[in-house]
């Protein structure tokens, strides 16, 4: 039995074989060496060895019915054919090689920097010679709560927005602006162009713990206040603060 450029998916459509230049005429390939295609009653030729035979016959290929004594499956990889799926026909490495930190974390350019490296350029040498994009941050975020941020003294368990030196703003411009200094890492911006900030358990969870500044986010969970709205409240004004927006200057 052969396969000849078909993907079965459960509850999808199929996806689609679309020739790029017109299929090679396989007239003086042995009777051997051919396979017939079910679909479209021509001969299709057998040829490369490859284990990974599921993987190749999204591209077209002509897949033998497997022999679970056999230690290796003959298949023909046809490079003139291109497997679409819902419109979409390459891999996407910026979705899919993304790696759990940003262009601005300390290690890429701090202690590790100067300390006998194999490189003197860390972040190019991994995220460009790797063709890696950056995927989550959570220690942004998490930082500045737990070492820089004081208690709302009107309202606690709140984030103070503003007012103080280690207010929501006051930190956010300082952010801003130390950013905008680093001038260095500002062409990596592309590579965490669809990144996620994201949050972690300790002293984001109500009730999980105090910071080092000594307090902790409310644990209240009321008509008035749901669980977790002192969270939500300190994680909305970071976002509007932190990062840089078309009138403010600052890390996209």
């Amino acid at each position: 039995m052969c396969t000849y450029g078909r993907w079965e998916t459960s509850g999808e459509r199929p996806g689609r074989i679309t020739p790029v230049k017109p299929i090679p005429d396989l007239s003086d390939i042995p009777e051997s060496m051919k396979c017939r295609n079910p679909e479209r009653s021509r001969p299709v030729a057998k040829g490369i060895r490859s284990r990974w035979f599921g993987a190749l016959a999204m591209l077209g290929a002509c897949v033998p019915a497997p022999d679970l004594g056999a230690q290796t499956t003959q298949v023909e990889v046809r490079a003139n054919m291109r497997h679409t799926v819902g419109g979409i026909s390459m891999f996407d490495r910026s979705k899919f090689v993304t790696i759990h930190s940003t262009h601005t974390d300390n290690e890429w350019t701090g202690v590790y920097q100067n300390s006998g490296n194999f490189t003197n350029d860390l972040l190019a040498d991994f995220i460009l010679g790797n063709d890696v994009y950056f995927g989550r941050d959570t220690g942004y975020v998490s930082w500045y709560l737990n070492n820089n941020i004081d208690e709302n003294t009107s309202k606690p368990g709140w984030a103070r927005v503003s007012g103080s030196t280690y207010s929501i703003a006051t930190q956010g411009t300082n952010a801003r602006n130390s950013y905008q200094a680093k001038t260095a890492i500002h062409p990596y911006e592309s590579r965490a162009a669809s990144d996620i900030m994201g949050a972690q358990y300790e002293r984001f969870w109500p009730g999980s713990g105090n910071t080092q500044r000594g307090w902790g986010l409310s644990s209240a969970d009321t008509v008035s206040e749901p669980l977790g709205s002192a969270t939500g409240n300190y994680m909305g004004n970071f976002l509007n603060h932190f990062y840089g927006t078309a009138t403010q200057p600052g890390r996209p």
